[in-house]
């Protein structure tokens, strides 16, 4: 399905007065659950680096990278770097599947659910770049020639581990990862 963008703005203050509005952009994954990214309105440049952020299991991307005096979205952004957010599913935006189980394990914050989802917003968020840059060839040569850098706290960063070895990343920052990895 066509990802939607809903007009959710909020405008942030970044590094040395730059500004940037902050939009969520809501996707669906390859099994029809809804994910929430948050970030720039506008498509990042053709040579722009693009880094998407995941929270650990305690909290969504609000209180770890858009917290008061800590927005790291508008602060990437004026060192150059097309940041996004991405809440796992029960988190922030992202709701929870109406079907998932509601005792027992929590399926959905398996990490092999988690690295699924990262993998499909890594696909949207090259596909976006790729109808910035004209679509078509251009976006294939955009998911070889441009990967994208995975920041992940805590359980984001266990993910970020696993989704590792997908071509389309360009390297991984995880600090403090979950499992001592």
């Amino acid at each position: 399905r066509v990802a939607r963008l809903h007009l959710a703005i909020v405008v942030l203050m970044g590094a040395g007065g730059s500004s940037m509005t902050i939009v969520e952009h809501t996707i669906t994954a390859r099994d029809g659950a809804t994910l929430s990214l948050r970030g720039p309105a506008r498509e990042p440049d053709a040579g722009q680096p693009i880094m998407l952020c995941l929270h650990g299991r305690t909290w969504s991307t609000g209180p770890v990278f858009e917290c008061p005096g800590c927005e790291a979205l508008p602060e990437l952004h004026a060192r150059g770097v097309s940041a996004y957010t991405l809440d796992f599913r029960g988190f922030g935006r992202t709701p929870v599947a109406a079907n998932a189980p509601r005792d027992g394990p929590h399926p959905l914050l398996l990490p092999s659910t988690c690295a699924r989802d990262v993998v499909d917003a890594l696909l949207w968020l090259h596909a976006r770049r790729a109808a910035a840059q004209g679509g078509g060839r251009a976006g294939a040569r955009a998911r070889a020639e441009r990967p994208i850098s995975l920041l992940g706290w805590s359980y984001g960063g266990l993910v970020a581990q696993l989704v590792a070895a997908d071509p389309s990343v360009a390297r991984v920052v995880a600090p403090d990862p979950a499992g001592g990895g």
